[in-house]
């Protein structure tokens, strides 16, 4: 699959923009760091996984992100509930990947803290787990 592919595949599954911009959250409501909506295409892998599983961001800080994972043949639930406590993340836009510590679980998101310096990656991911059918 090709990259442009992969970016078409992920802004579908994308939750619908929303026209008012979320305010960041400030470090007094106890964040290490204030977060900013991205909405960035990116795959998380782990040792687990056979694939790279795509995935948004939906706010990140420089500290960790909150992402939702993208429907794949499984439910996005029990994917996320499968996940170990380490994994990779790798953002397609900024062709970076860190590593990270799962902080919490809920449904089809997860909370993540990053534990190393991102690191540029010259290759994304090649293959992706396989988004479930659209239902007729």
């Amino acid at each position: 699959m090709t990259t442009n592919a992969l970016r078409t595949q992920a802004r579908r599954a994308a939750p619908p923009r929303l026209t008012a911009k979320r305010p960041e959250t400030a470090p007094e409501s106890g964040r290490k760091a204030p977060r900013k909506s991205t909405l960035l295409p990116g795959y998380i892998t782990h040792e687990r996984a056979g694939l790279p599983l795509a995935c948004r961001v939906i706010d990140m800080s420089s500290s960790g992100a909150r992402l939702i994972v993208v429907t794949t043949e499984r439910s996005p639930a029990s994917v996320v509930e499968d996940m170990p406590d380490q994994i990779s993340l790798f953002l397609s836009y900024d062709r970076f990947s860190v590593a990270c510590i799962v902080k919490w679980r809920d449904e089809d998101k997860i909370g993540v803290n990053f534990v190393s310096v991102p690191r540029i990656i010259e290759k994304p991911p090649t293959k992706v787990a396989k988004p479930a059918a659209k239902k007729k």
